[in-house]
C-alpha cells in the first residue's frame, strides 16, 4: 500500500550541498516526485537535517530560503 504524501516523514542530513542532490533524494528514496528545470535550481544548495520532519515542512523549509 502506497504511503500517503502527508504523513510522508524525511530522514536526511545535507551538508552544503546542491540543491539537486535533495530533489533527487527525495524522487529515489522517498518516491515523490518532482519536476524542475536545472537552471531554476542550479545556483541553490542546501544545509538542513530533517529528523522524522514532515514532507511538507521540509519543502517549506528549504524553499523559503531560496
Amino acid at each position: 500500500m502506497a504511503q500517503n504524501i502527508a504523513d510522508l516523514k524525511i530522514n536526511e542530513s545535507f551538508q552544503n550541498k546542491p540543491l539537486k542532490e535533495f530533489l533527487t533524494v527525495l524522487q529515489e528514496k522517498y518516491g515523490v516526485k518532482v519536476f524542475y528545470k536545472e537552471n531554476w535550481i542550479e545556483p541553490f544548495t542546501i544545509t538542513k537535517t530533517f529528523n522524522n520532519t514532515p514532507l511538507v515542512q521540509a519543502l517549506n523549509n528549504v524553499f523559503y530560503a531560496h
